[in-house]
Formats: structure tokens, sequence, C-alpha cells
């Protein structure tokens, strides 16, 4: 289901539809990565002092959530990733010139103070994904989505990451006005037992799977207040690796993609993102989000094609075969791949996407 594949192998989806004015928003183009294996015991203190994270490299600086905002956060973010067969290991680093933090009992909302956010969807369905959260304090908040709140999505607080290990390094005094700080270090180790609990048992292999990921970072204006510090009655700022539509992170079908490289050297053509294939799943989540917005306002679900946001609108080109069952309560679309007619692509009315695989 993932679309970060080696460049070597790039392909093309044909596709064809009529423009309905006014459906029509810019492709995103999502982040990838390629995560490798790491070579020396891997120890989760904050410090990053394993040769594994100095042989490979940093993500791209985060943005501003909002893909339209073009504005430079004003603080540089940035992550690297590894993984091995018990888990999956992620590195962040932030500058922040303002240490600070206040919550201590795990599982409370961390995002009032400053955090850090992981969020992972191993299949890329959309459905049973993981967000966790910490703060400089390293306090953390760790829960599962049963599906995105836009399709009533269940929010499970009680799950936890079972042998989650997380470290933070500060670079600089917390909670101390007094002086300036460079900024936090965070790193953690997320067992795949807890990641893929969810999937069947043939779905749970890693090695060269592509995995959807996105991160976050929650950023509040401060002021000084006494001896600490004291929030400014202004939204926070919200700085991601991967761009989403809009200041939403439970938008998991413009997470980022990361490869499970099965080995631990940088492969000779890194993996590298098949456009069409984004702009293929994009176009089927925009008439999703469509379809939620039209039962939301008129309590039904439309069969009319013509109403919907339309293939071209992604710059997709001819040869699409597709179709779309509706009824008040439910509906379905069906995708072929016009490159294998083999693979088809379903996406329902609960939000999840599938690829059934014909003999």
């Amino acid at each position: 289901m993932g679309a970060c594949i080696n460049k070597k192998s790039l392909i093309t989806l044909a596709l064809c539809g009529m423009a309905i004015a006014g459906f029509a928003q810019p492709f995103i183009a999502p982040q990838c990565y390629t995560s490798i294996q790491p070579i020396d015991t891997m120890v989760i203190d904050g410090q990053a002092n394993e040769t594994s994270w100095k042989q490979v490299p940093w993500t791209t600086n985060f943005v501003d959530i909002d893909y339209a905002n073009q504005a430079q956060p004003r603080y540089r973010t940035r992550a690297k990733m590894l993984w091995d067969s018990a888990n999956f290991y992620i590195l962040a680093e932030l500058e922040e010139p303002h240490l600070w933090a206040r919550w201590l009992q795990r599982d409370t909302i961390i995002y009032w103070d400053n955090d850090f956010e992981v969020f992972i969807d191993v299949n890329g369905d959309t459905h049973h994904y993981f967000e966790i959260e910490l703060n400089a304090l390293n306090t953390v908040w760790d829960l599962m989505l049963t599906q995105p709140y836009r399709d009533g999505g269940q929010a499970i607080f009680s799950w936890d990451a079972k042998g989650l290990t997380t470290a933070v390094a500060l670079h600089g005094t917390l909670n101390n006005p007094n002086d300036l700080d460079t900024g936090w270090t965070v790193e953690m180790a997320i067992p795949w037992q807890s990641l893929v609990e969810t999937l069947p048992k043939k779905e749970r292999a890693l090695a060269n799977k592509q995995i959807r990921i996105n991160f976050s970072r929650v950023e509040w204006t401060t002021e000084v207040q006494g001896t600490g510090y004291q929030k400014k009655a202004i939204p926070e700022a919200n700085w991601v690796w991967s761009p989403q539509r809009t200041i939403a992170m439970h938008e998991p079908e413009f997470w980022g993609l990361v490869y499970l490289h099965p080995g631990n050297t940088q492969p000779a053509e890194l993996a590298a993102i098949d456009t069409t294939s984004e702009k293929l799943r994009q176009w089927m989540y925009a008439i999703h989000r469509f379809q939620r917005n039209l039962f939301i306002k008129q309590h039904r679900f439309t069969q009319t094609s013509k109403e919907l946001p339309q293939p071209i609108d992604y710059q997709l080109n001819q040869g699409l075969v597709w179709q779309l069952w509706a009824q008040p309560t439910w509906y379905q679309l069906q995708v072929v791949h016009t490159l294998d007619s083999t693979q088809v692509w379903h996406l329902s009315h609960t939000g999840k996407l599938w690829i059934e695989k014909l003999p």
C-alpha cells in the first residue's frame, strides 16, 4: 500500500476523469526515508553516541503543519530512524532557547507542554495507528486510534507500547528563564510487538516493508512571569516532518513513508516516492473527505461520480477503471491499477484503504 519505492522501479499509473470546479487541491508530496539496521548495540539515553546514529542522515527539517503556510519554523527540528527485528528507533533533535515542561504523570495530555510526537501506521490503511508524545521531562503519553476522528475513531488511552524505552537529553537548564538554552534531544525504542499487534500474522514481516509515519512538534509561545514561563493566549505552532493538508495530524493519508531496508549500510539507490501512486491515494481520500462532509450535512453518501473530486484534479491521466457503490449509510470505491490489473485498490466509508491481489 506504500508508494516509497526504489528509484529503479518507478512506475506510472494512468488515470482519467473530468474536473469538477472547486474540488481540486494541490498534490502534497510526502517525505520519504530509508531506515537501515544498527551496527552496534543501541543504548537509549538521549546521547546518540552509537556509531549507528552517526552513519545515517537526518530527515529534512520540519515544516509548518499546514501545507499552504510556507513560513519557516522559528527553530529547527529533525530526526533519524533505525530498525531491527525488535524495535523501531527514533532520534530527534529540537532547537529550543527556552526549555520548559510541567507534566510528570504518564498519559497526561502532553501537548499542553512543548512536545515531540510520533504517529505510526504500520500497514498504511489509516486504521489502528499509534501516537506517542513526550515532553522535555520525558513524560510519555501513548495511545492507539482505532481510526481517524473524522471517521468516528476512538482514542484508546489505556493502550501502552509495552517495552517502550525513551530518553531525553537537555542542552541547557529546564524551567529557568534566566539563561538561554540550546535545545533537547529525544531518543526512543518502540517495540514492534506493540506496533503490529492488530495486524494479521501474514502482514507482520518487516524487512522491505514500507510504513506510514509522521512526526510533529508542538511549540507554544511563552513569556517570563516571576521565576518561570507562562504560555501566551495564542495558538500553538505545529511543525511536522511531512506536511499535512491542514492543521490536522489525524489525516494519515498525508504521512511520510519509511522504507525498512534489510541491511546495515545505506543502499546504493535510496527509496523514492512513487508520485503517481501517491496522487492516486490522495485523490481517493479527497473523495472520502467529500463523502464524509456530505454525510454530515445531508445524512447520505453520493453514488454520482460527477459530484466527486476527479482524477484530473490530481494531474492523473487517461486509463483509469474505477467504480463507486453507495447507499445512504455506506459507500465503497474501487480502483484497478492500470499497469497491473490484478491489483485493485479499495476504500470504504470507514476510511479504510486496502489492496486486493487477484489471481
